[in-house]
């Protein structure tokens, strides 16, 4: 809400870092969510496609 979309995403950088590995697949998603809104307003292109995600966590 108030456009630290540079702040945000050094956040989202540190989660997923913190998460890898670690089979957190609800923390992944919650990450994968905010990368799609921050993609909505800037620059920024998400990490994962929904349907790598969702073909990852089917296996």
């Amino acid at each position: 809400m108030q456009a630290r979309f540079t702040d945000a995403q050094i956040a989202l950088e540190s989660a997923y870092t913190q998460i890898a590995g670690n089979g957190q697949e609800n923390m992944a998603l919650c990450c994968d969510f905010l990368s799609y809104r921050l993609s909505l307003f800037s620059d920024i292109s998400p990490r994962y496609a929904a349907d790598e995600r969702y073909e990852a966590l089917l296996s």
